[in-house]
Protein backbone atom coordinates (compact mmCIF):
# COMPACT_ATOMS: atom_id res chain seq x y z
CA UNK A 1 0.00 0.00 0.00
CA UNK A 2 2.71 2.60 0.83
CA UNK A 3 4.12 1.47 -2.64
CA UNK A 4 1.56 2.72 -4.10
CA UNK A 5 1.05 5.68 -2.84
CA UNK A 6 4.99 6.90 -3.30
CA UNK A 7 4.84 5.34 -6.87
CA UNK A 8 1.33 7.68 -6.86
CA UNK A 9 2.97 11.05 -5.05
CA UNK A 10 6.02 10.55 -7.61
CA UNK A 11 3.90 10.50 -10.99
CA UNK A 12 1.88 13.08 -10.37
CA UNK A 13 4.93 15.24 -9.57
CA UNK A 14 6.32 14.50 -12.51
CA UNK A 15 2.97 15.39 -14.41
CA UNK A 16 2.85 18.66 -11.88
CA UNK A 17 6.77 19.40 -13.60
CA UNK A 18 6.00 18.75 -16.71
CA UNK A 19 2.90 20.79 -16.98
CA UNK A 20 4.66 23.33 -15.50
CA UNK A 21 7.65 23.40 -18.51
CA UNK A 22 4.56 22.74 -21.14
CA UNK A 23 3.27 25.75 -19.76
CA UNK A 24 6.56 27.75 -19.49
CA UNK A 25 7.49 26.92 -23.11
CA UNK A 26 3.57 27.73 -24.67
CA UNK A 27 3.63 30.90 -22.89
CA UNK A 28 7.39 31.59 -24.21
CA UNK A 29 6.46 30.81 -27.39
CA UNK A 30 3.26 32.89 -27.86
CA UNK A 31 5.15 35.80 -26.05
CA UNK A 32 7.51 35.55 -28.82
CA UNK A 33 4.96 35.51 -31.84
CA UNK A 34 3.46 38.14 -30.18
CA UNK A 35 6.72 40.42 -30.26
CA UNK A 36 7.50 39.36 -33.74
CA UNK A 37 4.12 40.11 -35.04
CA UNK A 38 4.28 44.26 -33.52
CA UNK A 39 8.13 44.41 -34.62
CA UNK A 40 6.39 43.66 -38.08
CA UNK A 41 4.31 46.11 -37.96
CA UNK A 42 6.44 48.64 -37.04
CA UNK A 43 8.91 47.64 -39.70
CA UNK A 44 5.70 47.03 -42.56
CA UNK A 45 4.23 51.04 -41.21
CA UNK A 46 8.16 52.42 -41.48
CA UNK A 47 8.09 51.36 -45.30
CA UNK A 48 4.37 52.10 -46.03
CA UNK A 49 5.48 55.72 -44.76
CA UNK A 50 8.45 56.12 -46.34
CA UNK A 51 7.07 55.22 -49.40
CA UNK A 52 3.99 57.78 -48.83
CA UNK A 53 6.95 60.04 -48.84
CA UNK A 54 8.65 58.95 -51.46
CA UNK A 55 5.31 59.11 -53.62
CA UNK A 56 4.88 62.60 -52.91
CA UNK A 57 8.38 63.58 -53.88
CA UNK A 58 8.19 61.96 -56.81
CA UNK A 59 5.17 63.71 -57.78
CA UNK A 60 6.74 67.23 -56.88
CA UNK A 61 9.23 66.72 -58.82
CA UNK A 62 7.19 65.27 -61.80
CA UNK A 63 6.01 68.43 -61.91
CA UNK A 64 8.89 70.81 -61.43
CA UNK A 65 8.92 72.82 -64.34
CA UNK A 66 12.44 74.30 -64.07
CA UNK A 67 13.95 70.67 -63.99
CA UNK A 68 14.58 69.06 -67.45
CA UNK A 69 14.38 64.74 -67.90
CA UNK A 70 17.45 64.09 -66.87
CA UNK A 71 17.96 66.10 -63.71
CA UNK A 72 13.87 64.81 -62.71
CA UNK A 73 15.20 61.16 -63.26
CA UNK A 74 18.03 61.85 -61.04
CA UNK A 75 16.32 63.50 -58.45
CA UNK A 76 13.65 60.80 -58.43
CA UNK A 77 16.45 58.23 -57.87
CA UNK A 78 17.64 59.77 -54.74
CA UNK A 79 14.19 59.82 -53.62
CA UNK A 80 14.01 56.64 -53.62
CA UNK A 81 17.33 55.36 -52.65
CA UNK A 82 15.87 56.45 -49.27
CA UNK A 83 13.23 53.43 -49.05
CA UNK A 84 16.54 50.95 -49.68
CA UNK A 85 17.55 50.90 -45.86
CA UNK A 86 13.43 50.96 -45.20
CA UNK A 87 13.23 47.74 -47.60
CA UNK A 88 16.19 45.52 -46.04
CA UNK A 89 14.51 46.03 -42.47
CA UNK A 90 11.07 44.49 -44.20
CA UNK A 91 12.69 41.95 -46.04
CA UNK A 92 14.08 40.38 -42.82
CA UNK A 93 10.50 39.64 -41.66
CA UNK A 94 9.37 37.98 -44.70
CA UNK A 95 9.61 34.47 -46.31
CA UNK A 96 11.69 33.94 -49.24
CA UNK A 97 9.47 33.98 -52.04
CA UNK A 98 7.68 37.05 -51.06
CA UNK A 99 10.45 38.63 -50.20
CA UNK A 100 11.88 38.76 -53.27
CA UNK A 101 8.35 39.60 -54.93
CA UNK A 102 8.63 42.11 -52.12
CA UNK A 103 11.48 43.95 -54.08
CA UNK A 104 10.61 43.41 -57.29
CA UNK A 105 6.73 45.53 -56.40
CA UNK A 106 9.57 48.27 -54.98
CA UNK A 107 11.39 48.20 -58.32
CA UNK A 108 8.19 48.62 -60.43
CA UNK A 109 7.21 51.39 -58.39
CA UNK A 110 10.62 52.72 -58.66
CA UNK A 111 10.28 52.15 -62.84
CA UNK A 112 7.04 53.85 -62.73
CA UNK A 113 8.05 57.12 -61.74
CA UNK A 114 10.56 57.67 -64.55
CA UNK A 115 9.37 60.78 -66.46
CA UNK A 116 9.30 59.14 -69.62
CA UNK A 117 5.82 56.89 -67.97
CA UNK A 118 2.42 58.59 -68.44
CA UNK A 119 0.31 58.97 -66.03
CA UNK A 120 -2.14 56.79 -66.54
CA UNK A 121 0.95 54.05 -66.52
CA UNK A 122 1.97 55.58 -63.88
CA UNK A 123 -1.02 55.00 -61.71
CA UNK A 124 -2.02 51.57 -62.74
CA UNK A 125 1.32 50.40 -61.84
CA UNK A 126 1.23 52.38 -58.40
CA UNK A 127 -2.26 50.65 -57.36
CA UNK A 128 -1.17 47.52 -58.16
CA UNK A 129 2.36 46.99 -56.64
CA UNK A 130 0.67 48.85 -53.43
CA UNK A 131 -2.26 46.04 -53.43
CA UNK A 132 0.41 43.52 -54.03
CA UNK A 133 3.02 44.70 -51.25
CA UNK A 134 -0.48 45.04 -48.85
CA UNK A 135 -1.49 41.62 -49.53
CA UNK A 136 2.27 40.82 -48.63
CA UNK A 137 2.44 42.43 -45.25
CA UNK A 138 -0.87 41.27 -44.85
CA UNK A 139 -0.08 37.62 -44.94
CA UNK A 140 3.22 37.87 -42.96
CA UNK A 141 1.11 39.60 -40.31
CA UNK A 142 -1.59 37.09 -39.90
CA UNK A 143 0.29 33.83 -41.09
Amino acid sequence: MEDIELIVAIVAGLFSLLGGFLGAFLTRRTEYEKWLRQQRSIAFAGFISHLNQFRKAAVDILYDTSLDQEDKDMAITECFYELNSQEHIVRLYLTGSTRERFSELKSEIWSAYSPAVNQTTRLKTLKNATSEIQEIFEGALHG
